[in-house]
């Protein structure tokens, strides 16, 4: 498959995430996907995924995703997005809501095969967005 189709898998993704799609997203993420996040020391699969994909959505309204650049070679997709939203709908990592706004940015790699993304690599500031929402500070 061309790159830039690759692309625009990615780019859906990102759009249906945004969405709260979840036909789309398990369109677009094969069964046996493997993805790796901050904060997990394990994989996770699809399943679980589409549900952290939930919590997010539960917890923060306005989410949004800016892609400020998407690069594309054979069949894997490097994505670097800008991330933000109000955390003011429900709990996130046990963090009570109290309407904090974020914004993070977010580097992505997806392998993609047969027309659908089968790994996920996720790297962001999880300590940044943490301190954003007041759960965490550093002493100076």
């Amino acid at each position: 498959m061309s790159t830039d189709k690759n692309k625009a898998i990615v780019r859906r993704f990102f759009e249906a995430f945004e969405a709260n799609d979840r036909d789309t997203l398990k369109a677009l993420l094969a069964p046996e996907i493997v993805i790796y996040l901050p904060g997990d020391d394990e994989p996770v699969n699809r399943e679980a995924f589409l549900d952290i994909i939930q919590g997010w959505k539960a917890a923060f309204s306005d989410l949004h995703f800016g892609i400020e650049h998407l690069i594309a070679e054979r069949d894997v997709v490097a994505t670097y997005v800008s991330l933000g939203g109000v955390h003011s709908e429900g709990d996130f990592l046990e963090i009570p809501p109290i309407g904090r706004q974020f914004s993070v940015t977010v580097m992505t790699i997806e392998r993609i095969a047969e027309r659908q993304i089968v790994e996920r690599r996720v790297v962001f500031d999880l300590l940044d967005l943490m301190q954003q929402l007041g759960a965490a500070s550093i002493p100076r």
